[in-house]
């Protein structure tokens, strides 16, 4: 019986903290807004809610608004620049081992449950992450970078081999081993 030769799948180059990012592959992971979870899977006291078009259903709205004006903007900026990329809900580990970079469109949340797919080793600590604040009207984002106002220039400075990563340490605990 003839085979065909399995295709290789690119693989990330070893990267360490300090180094220059890199942006070669990018794997974009898109939060699901609150709204678009609601129109996925109903939920009845959210639906509510959103009927009643108080402070409350119009902050929901308004954030989602936010978050899908950015992911646009961002998505924008990486064809305009012809960044090869792939659009996510949800980091794989597979996925993170083919990028160069991790872009998240979300806030910490997105950022940190990413966080969790990118491996490390002895000589290498991973693909590294870049995190953009979609809706700053209604999320701190502490670990993004940017927002959507500002992502445009801050990825033309990571193209142009102007930024290097910064290591952020993350804890782990275990309780009886």
């Amino acid at each position: 019986m003839n085979t065909l030769p399995r295709k290789r799948r690119p693989m990330a180059r070893r990267h360490l903290v300090g180094d220059v990012v890199s942006a070669e592959r990018v794997v974009l992971v898109a939060k699901t807004s609150t709204l678009q979870r609601q129109l996925r899977t109903p939920d009845p006291k959210l639906g509510a809610i959103l009927d009643e078009k108080g402070p409350h259903g119009q902050r929901i709205v308004r954030s989602h608004d936010e978050h899908m004006r950015t992911l646009e903007q961002v998505t924008a900026s990486l064809r305009g620049h012809g960044v090869r990329h792939r659009i996510v809900d949800t980091l794989r580990r597979r996925d993170a081992r083919w990028a160069t970079l991790v872009i998240t469109v979300g806030g910490d949340g997105t950022f940190l449950r990413a966080s969790h797919c990118i491996d490390s080793a002895v000589d290498d600590d991973g693909t590294p992450m870049f995190g953009v604040n979609s809706s700053v009207s209604s999320s701190v984002g502490f670990f993004c970078v940017a927002d959507g106002d500002d992502f445009a220039d801050t990825f033309t400075q990571i193209l142009q081999g102007n930024c290097s990563s910064q290591g952020l340490w993350r804890m782990r605990v275990l309780i009886n081993d």
